[in-house]
């Protein structure tokens, strides 16, 4: 007797210390249902493995006709009766169109006929189906699903000369799968023994391969070896991420081949786990994470042949062991992740020393003599997120969708970043692709709108200067807040804010309370304001376009479409009722600083708009078209706070 490593020879049952273990292997081979085997006691196993021990008389002498004959049974020949002498080698439950490939030659199939109702005519091709693949018999339990069989069944059964027999309703399938394994001999056993420890030797040799680090391209070679098979693996989209084997030669057109007659057999009712592609007889097992599908497993052979028993086992545990190894993956990546996140939060709380600092960017793969930008990203409005409702639990939830966009965006951009989660906002400490500022409002504007759109709801950026080292990650996180507040509180329409792009006007404006801002409209811009509603002029927007143009008469003539004449006189007018002189820079100024408040009160939404009437001139260059739309309607709503801050004009 060979030792317990050997594959030459079955062994020995007293290898073989535990047959629970034993019985869930040949259930997991599909050699017999696993409700079946649950429903077999140990002892009642042992006595069967013990006795066919000490048996020698050779081949197994169970026939078809042994069931008919065992008392207590009741089984009747429904046709096929010149096959009754057909010996039994091996038993299975299914209602499978086509159970075979989990078939041992020369066994029974046990089945309630639960298409037999709805499709009699499958019946017939059931038979015709196990026939071809060498198998003993079909034992229908009636009273399930049908009281008779269908009569197109019993003549084909007649006609292939394969038993068709029929179970009463109160005959247990375990009773008839404990006289099968009761009633096979010796070599049956040890053939079965034999089976079970090359499987577990594959199954060990596979685990090995994987947790000792060999790498995923080795493990799919042994698997390719073991099944004699090219072996296919695709991620759930389709794309090719490995091939091995010498079987076929596989390019991009073969391989995606492969795929949709995967995809193909996957819409069919009656799946498969067997499909040919070319002449290729080909397995397919799905790779799922968390019920998730993440790769696809394929194994071709030449010839029209499925997988044989032993290999489909392989196939199933490389399936199973992939599965295994993409969730590891996974926590090791959740690992790194939250490595870095600590890192971040460590430099935002300035727990990092220099030396710390150097060491744990070398860690992450980021360069600590390289310059980098720190910024904040924020959901605009949480309450009125689709996805917000009350409690931390979803405002967390809603935090990390934010978090995932924003590792998404900057991995598709190539950029190496770290990413933390805090209480109301996402930091991100990355290495800009340019220096440039403007490039990095760009980049800010466009993760604005990635966010918009992916998550439905608006966010804003701040970001700040460029900076080094560790000690300054305080002071971009200080500038990056800035930022964003600025980004928030004027209204910028792309949500972002950088913070050498920050201009005094804005940074005044931001942290001003409601009421200063109320009071610096109404003292600069009020009677202007006042002025068109009463006239249906267009003051304001004109004093503002000829401040945008830099004071240029003809320039802003060409913005606004109008006379320069009309230009001059509607520029006297408005300074006649504000008492500026736009040629007076301190006038000027101040005007400034009254667009850019009412810019921030209609942005929150203290300055009610009516839409536009759709017969307005183009603005052009205007920066913003508040103003003009503010202007061109006499009859919108004017704030009660500037009706009482103004004098009214007769």
């Amino acid at each position: 007797m060979a030792n317990s490593g050997s594959f030459d020879s079955p062994p020995s049952l007293r290898n073989v210390p535990k047959y629970h273990k034993m019985l869930q292997l040949l259930s997991m081979m599909h050699i017999i249902d696993s409700r079946c085997a649950a429903r077999i006691s140990g002892s009642r196993l042992e006595e069967v493995f013990l006795t066919a021990d000490r048996r020698s008389d050779g081949e197994s002498g169970l026939r078809v006709r042994d069931l008919l004959r065992e008392v207590g049974f009741g089984l009747e020949a429904a046709g096929g009766v010149r096959g009754l002498d057909a010996p039994i080698k091996g038993i299975h439950l299914s209602e499978l169109g086509d159970p075979t490939p989990w078939m041992l030659p020369h066994s029974i199939l046990l089945t309630t006929g639960l298409r037999l109702q709805e499709h009699p005519e499958s019946g017939a091709r059931l038979l015709r189906t196990l026939s071809d693949a060498s198998m003993a018999a079909l034992v229908v339990a009636l009273g399930h699903t049908i009281a008779v069989p269908p009569q197109c069944m019993v003549e084909e059964a007649d006609r292939l000369g394969f038993p068709l027999l029929l179970a009463p309703f109160d005959l247990p399938f375990q009773r008839i799968v404990a006289f099968v394994y009761d009633a096979r001999r010796s070599d049956d056993t040890y053939e079965e023994m034999y089976r079970l420890k090359r499987t577990i030797s594959i199954q060990d040799h596979l685990v090995d391969l994987l947790t000792r680090d060999h790498g995923l391209e080795r493990f799919l070679e042994a698997v390719s070896d073991l099944l004699k098979a090219t072996v296919l693996l695709f991620d759930a989209s389709g794309d090719l991420a490995s091939v091995t084997g010498p079987t076929v030669i596989v390019n991009a057109e073969t391989a995606d081949a492969y795929f949709r007659g995967y995809l193909e057999v996957k819409r069919r009712p009656e799946r498969s786990p067997n499909f040919l592609v070319g002449g290729y007889a080909t397995a397919y097992r799905e790779v799922l994470v968390s019920d998730r599908l993440a790769q696809v497993l394929l194994a071709v052979r030449n010839g029209d042949d499925p997988l044989p028993e032993l290999g489909n086992v392989t196939l199933f545990y490389a399936q199973k062991l992939l599965s295994l190894h993409k969730l590891g993956e996974q926590d090791l990546m959740l690992l790194r992740e939250d490595l870095r996140s600590a890192f971040l939060d460590d430099l935002l709380n300035g727990a990092a020393t220099e030396a710390e600092f150097t060491l744990r960017m070398r860690r992450f793969g980021l360069d600590p003599e390289s310059e980098w930008r720190l910024a904040i990203c924020a959901i605009r409005d949480r309450h009125s997120a689709p996805q917000a409702k009350q409690g931390s639990e979803e405002e967390g939830a809603l935090g990390g969708s934010l978090r995932a966009v924003v590792d998404a965006f900057m991995r598709a951009r190539q950029l190496t970043c770290l990413t933390t989660t805090q209480k109301d906002f996402i930091a991100v400490l990355m290495v800009p692709l340019e220096e440039d500022p403007e490039r990095v409002f760009e980049l800010s504007a466009e993760l604005c709108q990635t966010a918009a759109e992916t998550m439905e709801v608006a966010v804003d950026v701040g970001v700040s200067a460029a900076g080094r080292g560790a000690l300054r990650v305080g002071r971009g996180f200080a500038q990056a807040q800035e930022c964003l507040h600025v980004a928030r509180s004027c209204g910028s329409v792309a949500g972002a804010a950088v913070f050498e792009n920050l201009v005094p006007q804005r940074r005044l404006v931001a942290n001003q309370s409601v009421e200063s801002l109320q009071a610096v409209i109404a003292q600069t811009l009020g009677q202007l304001l006042l002025y068109d509603a009463a006239h249906r002029t267009r003051l304001l927007a004109t004093i503002r376009a000829y401040i945008d143009s830099g004071c240029h008469v003809g320039n802003t003539a060409r913005v606004l479409y109008i006379h320069r004449n009309t230009l001059r006189q509607r520029i006297d007018r408005a300074e006649q009722l504000t008492g500026a002189k736009l040629d007076n820079s301190n006038d000027v100024v101040d005007l400034v600083l009254g667009f850019r408040a009412l810019d921030h009160l209609q942005y929150h939404g203290c300055v009610e708009l009516l839409p536009d009437r759709g017969d307005s001139p183009p603005v052009g260059a205007l920066r913003t078209r508040s103003a003009l739309r503010l202007a061109q309607d006499p009859h919108q709503l004017i704030p009660s706070w500037l009706k009482d801050s103004v004098p009214q004009l007769e």
